[in-house]
């Protein structure tokens, strides 16, 4: 039972870290001109008006952490398949798609704890101004999700 709540806990983590990075980039004009997570926070970099040391040092935390993240998702891609895999076998095994399921919540979890210490580091770099700054665009980003779930709830509900 515990390691079942420790999978939902992990799972429900990495889906609340990936709302928040995407209220980041909602808070700063939505990313449209720009695509993908690093663009998004080009542009909350913009907003920031860091210094060049910081800008260099962010980056530096992104590269890294882009290169930790590719090849956890190659993982990730490869666990996805063989669940797939499973879902459509013949024979059904339980106890794989559960060491397949087990893999894939400590792969998210992983990749958690290191999205949340870069974002740790990386405010550590910031000037309790811009850190300020960032906490209000953060916080401003929330309220847009809450609004546009509120907003989808009351049309599922029609």
């Amino acid at each position: 039972m515990k390691k079942r709540s420790w999978i939902i806990g992990a799972i429900l983590s990495g889906t609340i870290l990936s709302l928040g990075i995407a209220n980041i980039a909602s808070a700063c004009g939505g990313g449209h001109a720009r695509h993908g997570h690093g663009n998004r926070m080009m542009n909350v970099m913009d907003s920031l008006n860091l210094n060049n040391e910081q800008r260099q040092s962010i980056m530096k935390i992104m590269q890294e952490q882009r290169k930790l993240m590719m090849s956890k998702r190659a993982e990730m891609r490869k666990i996805r398949k063989s669940l797939h895999e499973q879902a459509s076998a013949s024979n059904f095994n339980a106890t794989e798609v559960q060491r397949l399921a087990t893999a894939k919540a400590e792969m998210m979890s992983a990749m958690i704890v290191q999205r949340t210490r870069n974002m740790n580091n990386i405010r550590h770099i910031l000037t309790a101004e811009q850190v300020s700054k960032l906490d209000s665009m953060l916080s401003h980003g929330h309220r847009q999700h809450e609004r546009a779930g509120s907003m989808q709830e009351d049309s599922d509900a029609n």
